[in-house]
């Protein structure tokens, strides 16, 4: 990401010794993505100091090795969390975060005031996060330590005036008429009333223009959202192609064209769903298990579910499930539920076997760098927590150029041999159409070649069940007094205690007893999961703790996640929980 730093001097070396503390993330050194916004600055606070401004641009390498080498907080947009932490550093006795890099929202003069108002009680939290909807859109990293700037590598220095349209020929005339340096004639130009009236009209003139761009891209980005445009952020986070071949996941119901006007989460969709969905003038429902799981043949309301289809097509609401795609996505259902346990060092249990294929395409010598750049991008190269990984080998391609061609080399009609480079690398089989389509974009031939070969290779970011580890040891009884109230239990089954501490967890949410031998071919001490048969508690013979919490109860948070996941990208938008959902299997 190439990002951008203003002032009035040029950046030769960064010292953090010398930031001023009390700003929005704190002490550190801050840039922003958006050029313009650093440009402003730099001449304003040329201005300030009777100079030129410049503004140092960078790139700031944030990758999986960022994350691993830094603690990264990022704030994705104006929220309570966001506004919290601005107010905690902007106070002189405040306390110190301890975060290397910091990224989010600006706190600009404006926003300040609001901040004050808010503070004295003058506007209510809510209210000010409402007004803060239609703030211009910033942006801003501060790199707090001395590990961060490691992310960072500089690559140009630019000088920027304030008002040079205006000002140069000004500063010009002062020279020829009064016979004074540049340097003494630019004092004057900026110290003069005709300066400060030119520099408020040009400050009006940008504000204005600011609030109208964010007035647009407000009005784009939510009033004319599409349900289809919701639905791709769950399908970014947990691909289709994931869910198990029984399942029936996606679009259920309704036309994804229409305009968003409200999202309501659920883990089943039924009657009183809908009519819930209604009343809140919701006319997307996401739930977790799929309505349409077996074919309908006829549509007569004799079920709930032909009811539910019938009503839902009436009042065009549209009905998407996530079910065994969101359960098989690297960080779904599954390690939504170990996190709420705190486990560490999470993995996946049984890995999918058939989710890998390796793309081999030939390009020339050349091109090489570029289309390998392109194919990273779309997702293809990534083994474990690397990423860019190919295998390249030199070698002659040959090919003959026929009628109604036009050869990136070569001629028509004759035989041609060009240097290429083989190119082989990984691509996940749900990312396979996307990793195609820009191979074809970015290859210079007109016909390259190319084969997707299926692999067998485990692949571990996808599959079924979590597998984790405690940060401390806890006795078989706390275990499962602790599980029982995070997830709200009215009662655990659970199979003879073996007598040894819990540390590795492995759970699967919903129906997963199919998972118990991995988990003791695994070495788990406990696994957890909502359903089980009669004789898996027998058939473990205190290799490991089964723990049965229920169907419903394992899988209710789903909910939550599905909101985490739309509001991280998709912020300020109607999102409920449905309040409809009771367990239908009862207790006495």
């Amino acid at each position: 990401m190439n990002v951008y730093h203003g002032s009035y001097m040029f950046t030769e070396e960064i010292d953090l010794s010398k930031s001023v503390p009390d700003k929005d993330f704190g002490k550190g050194f801050y840039v922003t993505k958006f050029y313009r916004h650093v440009e402003s600055w730099a001449k304003i606070i040329g201005r300030k100091h009777k100079t030129e401004g410049f503004v140092t641009e960078f790139i700031f390498y944030d990758t999986e090795f960022t994350e691993r080498l830094c603690n990264v907080k990022r704030f994705d947009a104006y929220n309570g969390e966001w506004l919290d932490f601005v107010i905690e550093n902007r106070n002189p006795f405040g306390k110190t975060h301890n975060y290397d890099i910091v990224e989010g929202t600006v706190a600009n003069d404006e926003v300040q005031n609001r901040i004050g108002s808010y503070l004295d009680g003058t506007i209510s939290k809510i209210d000010f996060l409402e007004e803060l909807k239609w703030h211009e859109n910033t942006h801003q990293i501060c790199f707090c330590t001395l590990k961060s700037l490691l992310t960072l590598q500089l690559t140009n220095r630019k000088k920027v005036s304030f008002l040079s349209n205006t000002g140069e020929p000004i500063v010009e005339k002062l020279v020829t008429d009064f016979n004074l340096d540049e340097q003494t004639a630019a004092d004057k130009f900026f110290t003069s009333n005709v300066f400060s009236k030119l520099a408020k009209k040009e400050i009006e003139k940008n504000r204005l223009r600011a609030i109208g761009a964010a007035r647009i891209d407000f009005q784009r980005q939510y009033t004319l959202m599409r349900i289809s445009q919701i639905i791709e952020t769950v399908e970014d986070f947990a691909p289709l192609d994931l869910q198990e071949n029984y399942d029936n996941s996606g679009l259920q119901v309704g036309d994804t064209s229409q305009k968003v006007k409200g999202i309501l989460l659920c883990l089943d969709v039924t009657e009183d769903v809908l009519e819930e969905a209604i009343e809140l003038d919701c006319n997307l429902i996401i739930s977790h298990h799929p309505l349409l799981f077996k074919p309908i043949k006829k549509l007569t309301g004799r079920t709930y579910i032909e009811r539910c289809v019938t009503k839902a097509c009436k009042h065009d609401l549209v009905i998407y499930a996530a079910h065994t795609n969101l359960d098989n996505a690297f960080g779904g259902l599954n390690f939504y539920m170990a996190e709420k346990l705190g486990l560490q060092n999470l993995r996946i249990l049984s890995p999918k076997k058939d989710g890998l294929l390796k793309l081999v395409t030939f390009v020339p010598e050349a091109h090489a760098e570029t289309v390998r750049d392109a194919l990273f991008g779309a997702g293809a190269g990534c083994i474990g927590n690397y990423d860019s990984c190919s295998f390249n080998v030199p070698g002659a391609g040959t090919f003959r150029a026929g009628e109604h061609t036009h050869p990136f080399a070569g001629i028509r009609h004759e035989l041609h041999v060009e240097p290429e480079i083989r190119i082989e690398t990984i691509v996940p089989a749900h990312k396979k159409s996307s990793v195609l389509r820009t191979l074809l974009a970015v290859h210079p031939y007109e016909e390259p070649a190319y084969d997707f070969h299926p692999l067998v290779n485990e692949w571990n970011r996808a599959g079924t069940g979590v597998v984790g580890e405690l940060p401390y040891p806890e006795e078989e009884e706390a275990f499962l007094q602790r599980l029982k109230t995070i997830f709200k239990l009215k009662s655990i089954r659970h199979s003879f205690p073996t007598g040894k501490e819990i540390r590795e967890v492995a759970l699967c949410g919903g129906n997963g007893s199919f998972l118990i031998p991995d988990a003791i071919n695994y070495g788990a001490d406990v696994f957890i999961t909502g359903e089980a048969k009669y004789n898996d508690f027998y058939d473990v013979e205190k290799k490991i703790l089964l723990m049965v919490i229920g169907h419903y109860e394992s899988e209710i948070i789903s909910k939550e996640l599905f909101y985490d996941v739309i509001t991280k990208k998709i912020t300020n938008f109607a999102v409920h929980f449905s309040t409809m959902n009771p367990n239908p299997v009862n207790y006495l």
